[in-house]
């Protein structure tokens, strides 16, 4: 059986007449031959002229005799001897016009020997070379074809399906003649089969996926606000969505809409994270309208409008109390000695915040019982042990589809989820997750570094695209500022400064709310016991594009 090239007809074959010529010396040459099948050419006439393509119908390759450039011709077939012209008929008497077929299988084979004699890895082999026409639907016993006595040996008909092998050894032995011209072995002919019929795969790196990725996941992200458009008439609302579904966005949106329609209104972004706060304040458009803040952060702005100390964590107590009471407390205490208020109060984060919190935040409204009031949250991130006690009782508006994500990262992100509103992802596909072994001998900061610099090197992601996350905080994990990864330094602080050239490392705890084209998941030996699950599911959902994870 010869090896053939592909080794089945291409699925945009019409033409049945080389169906037949591709199964008659695919099933009955020896495996002495190489046939390659469709043979793209190309050649340009003259140095300003236009790119011509053709095509070789089959190339037959053989290591001691050469190769056979042929061209086949279905149908029947005619030539008129007064015009020159050739036409080929259908079954259903249909006539087409054609080229001169030795003409083309003449000068295609020459086309492909001036390619082979400038290509690196053939050019040193011999290839004694000839031509030939097949025209395997009609019957040519006691025809005479004219224009030349040899040219009934360089051509087939119907009958030659049937004695392929003899039919195939007497074309290369009548087009090649008796001369003993070196074949191109077994050599030459592989370092041609590689040079015609290569495989090769080239993947679109990390870097223009995560291009792609960021127009589909905003493009995801925007329809959900038909959320917002159903929910426009209640002035208080919780909205509740797993990671991903696109809360904070929403959140973002819902704050710019109340101001667009009120040019007077002003409206307060409230989260418990600080880095998302301050990522917040950077993507928000200035406006004396829209303040965000985290909560504390909050309590410590009205201090400072009322002229009022800013209380201070006394070392010898629990710093916790000073930030669940003693903290809130005094936005009570400062809000009772001014006016400023908000007319609108947007809550992300929600399930982080205290029960205690809600009523010195509704008292920032200037109308705390009926004034506008939007919570996002999430009932599976509860990183901080607090109990969803809303102070709207109306049953949340859910978030059914995950935006953030792709379906790859999101599948993963599932395995840890543990709420009651499982999400849908409809972003792009996207890459499986990757599992990085550290090897022993090894040490993470080693693996690391090695994945790094494959994604700067090979994939082309910028490093303001990648983010570290780890379950220790600065002081206790093995990631330090200013220490290098492939020529970036490290840093902690995420500001436009700092980014720039340099790969961002933070808590798990610290990145809630916030996402990157691609994270790497560090340090996971530090996670273990009932909270691990919450915390690979908020580390794990802040990837949009791809997510490494690292484990022992």
């Amino acid at each position: 059986m010869a090896r053939m090239y592909p080794d089945h007809p291409l699925g945009d074959t019409k033409s049945n007449a080389e169906r037949k010529v591709f199964y008659a010396l695919k099933d009955t040459l020896s495996n002495d031959y190489i046939v390659l099948h469709s043979v793209p050419i190309y050649r340009r006439p003259n140095k300003n002229g236009p790119l011509l393509d053709g095509e070789i119908d089959f190339l037959i390759l053989h290591p001691d005799k050469g190769i056979v450039a042929l061209e086949v011709k279905g149908g029947g077939i005619e030539f008129n001897g007064d015009t020159g012209g050739w036409a080929s008929t259908s079954f259903d008497g249909t006539k087409f016009k054609i080229k001169n077929p030795y003409e083309q299988s003449k000068t295609y084979c020459y086309d492909l020997l001036s390619d082979i004699k400038n290509y690196p890895t053939t050019r040193r082999f011999s290839y004694p070379h000839g031509h030939a026409v097949w025209f395997p639907d009609i019957d040519l016993i006691g025809r005479d074809l004219g224009i030349s006595p040899e040219l009934k040996g360089i051509t087939l008909g119907s009958s030659d399906l049937e004695r392929v092998p003899k039919a195939i050894a007497q074309v290369f032995k009548n087009t090649l003649g008796q001369s003993h011209r070196k074949g191109p072995g077994q050599e030459g002919m592989k370092a041609l089969r590689k040079f015609l019929a290569p495989s090769w795969k080239i993947p679109i790196n990390l870097s223009r996926k995560i291009t792609d990725d960021k127009e589909s996941i905003l493009e995801a992200t925007r329809s959900q606000y038909k959320v917002l458009t159903l929910i426009e008439r209640f002035n208080r609302a919780k909205i509740c969505g797993s990671a991903g579904s696109g809360k904070t966005l929403l959140a973002i949106e819902k704050a710019r809409r109340l101001v667009e329609t009120n040019k007077k209104k002003r409206v307060v972004i409230v989260c418990y994270n600080v880095v998302l706060a301050q990522f917040l304040g950077q993507i928000i458009p200035h406006s004396n309208q829209i303040d965000v803040f985290h909560f504390h952060g909050l309590c410590m702005d009205f201090c400072r409008r009322a002229s009022i100390e800013i209380p201070i964590p006394d070392p010898q107590i629990d710093q916790r109390l000073f930030f669940k009471n003693e903290l809130p407390d005094s936005l009570l205490d400062a809000l009772s000695l001014i006016d400023e208020r908000y007319d609108a109060l947007i809550v992300d984060e929600g399930q982080d915040f205290e029960a205690n919190w809600w009523l010195p935040l509704q008292e920032v409204l200037k109308d705390p019982d009926e004034g506008i009031f939007y919570i996002f949250f999430d009932d599976n991130q509860k990183l901080y042990e607090r109990r969803n006690t809303f102070p709207i009782s109306d049953p949340p508006f859910s978030l059914n589809e995950n935006c953030r994500n792709t379906k790859q990262i999101h599948k993963e992100t599932m395995k840890f989820y543990r709420g009651k509103i499982k999400s849908k992802a409809i972003g792009p596909e996207g890459r499986p997750p990757e599992i990085v072994k550290i090897k022993p001998q090894s040490t993470e900061q080693d693996s690391v570094a090695l994945v790094v610099a494959n994604l700067l090197r090979n994939e082309k992601v910028d490093p303001s695209d990648i983010t570290i996350l780890t379950p220790r905080k600065e002081s206790k994990s093995i990631w330090n500022a200013g220490d290098y990864l492939s020529n970036c330094p490290i840093t902690w602080q995420r500001t436009e400064q700092e980014i720039g050239n340099n790969i961002f490392c933070s808590t798990i705890h610290s990145f809630k709310g916030l996402e990157s084209p691609v994270v790497i998941l560090t340090e996971t030996d530090a996670v273990w016991g009932h909270r691990k699950d919450e915390l690979f599911y908020v580390a794990t959902s802040r990837a949009n594009s791809h997510l490494i994870i690292v484990t022992k």
